[in-house]
């Protein structure tokens, strides 16, 4: 197999399961939620939201599951987005 195709086949899936994660950590329940006295919140305002996560699109990215073993690198340009047992994100840094 060409090895180039290999790199595009896996960068191909990191991609679509970064989109997956991205749109999952997105969803949001457009309703209103009860605080603890009984009272109504409004939700908190996202219209800024899709700005923040639009910096993402295109950059190389790694997923990095319980478990899972990671090189040392630093990548500054890397965007790493840990996740839980789950699937849930933890955190997203750079490197």
């Amino acid at each position: 197999m060409n090895p180039s195709h290999t790199r595009r086949t896996v960068l191909a899936g990191t991609g679509a399961t970064l989109g997956a994660l991205l749109l999952s950590a997105c969803q949001a329940n457009h309703g209103s939620r009860s605080g603890d006295d009984g009272t109504t919140l409004p939700l908190k305002d996202e219209k800024d939201e899709p700005k923040q996560v639009s910096e993402l699109i295109g950059k190389p990215c790694r997923v990095i599951r319980p478990g899972d073993a990671m090189t040392r690198d630093y990548r500054p340009e890397r965007v790493n987005i840990f996740v839980d047992a789950g699937n849930r994100i933890e955190r997203i840094t750079y490197g």
